[in-house]
């Protein structure tokens, strides 16, 4: 008989949920001083192609445009590191959900745990879990950054899948896709939902969201890239095939 776990879900095959990183166009909107580029409507039309949520990224709480879009219209995970003028941002523009992260330079980087950063992540996860956020954190496919991630008492987690993406050799990539699916059982049998993010591609979408019990993939660049050949409802609703 499956084992059945409060607040789980009971089996391992549910759809699993595509999340749009909007960072790419958000970045190109920033160097074009927010004149070409309408990220409501590209979040949109992500949405209307397939996308189950925008993942957005804060990086000063004077990023209007993004606070202004956690507020629109559509389920949308709002990225930030665990720094109180980022958190209260956040907490006035009310995303459906927070991933927190221990920096965001080009990409989000996960949380490496120290003394100091779990007081400041356990101070952030409380303030968002007392406006009934969902709130999270992006970690390394390793056990015991699960583990502080279960001990800060958080909803989810997303887990950093850059070390398969990048894996070269057919035994390597073996290797990391094995450490993923640990990791993704791990983080469900501590109650946690378990994401994965950072270098899902299109060569590696479907391999990923086969793993048991992953609740969704988030994915971005690779998106975007791919909207410049082909545009930008063709990208999104190509990915969401791969992953059902």
């Amino acid at each position: 008989m499956a084992k059945k776990n409060k607040g789980k879900k009971t089996s391992s095959f549910k759809e699993v949920k595509l999340g749009f990183d909007l960072d790419f166009f958000a970045s190109l909107s920033k160097v074009s001083g927010g004149s070409l580029l309408d990220l409501s409507l590209i979040s949109s039309i992500a949405r209307r192609s397939g996308a189950d949520q925008t993942v957005l990224h804060l990086r000063s709480k004077s990023e209007v445009e993004i606070l202004k879009l956690c507020q629109g219209q559509g389920k949308t995970c709002l990225k930030i590191e665990p720094k109180a003028d980022l958190v209260a941002a956040a907490l006035k523009a009310r995303p459906s959900s927070a991933c927190l992260v221990s920096r965001i330079g080009e990409r989000p980087a996960p949380v490496i745990f120290s003394d100091s950063s779990f007081a400041a992540m356990k101070k952030a996860v409380e303030a968002f879990k007392k406006r009934k956020i969902l709130v999270g954190i992006s970690v390394k496919a390793e056990a015991v950054s699960l583990r502080r991630a279960r001990a800060l008492g958080v909803d989810f987690v997303e887990i950093c899948g850059s070390d398969y993406s990048q894996a070269s050799s057919f035994k390597k990539i073996k290797e990391e896709l094995e450490q993923l699916q640990l990791a993704v059982y791990l983080a469900y049998e501590l109650g946690l939902k378990p994401w994965v993010g950072c270098g899902i591609n299109y060569q590696n979408a479907r391999a990923v969201s086969k793993i048991p019990h992953l609740s969704g993939i988030n994915a971005g660049r690779a998106v975007a890239i791919h909207s410049i050949l082909w545009g930008l409802r063709s990208a999104v609703s190509e990915m969401k095939i791969l992953i059902a």
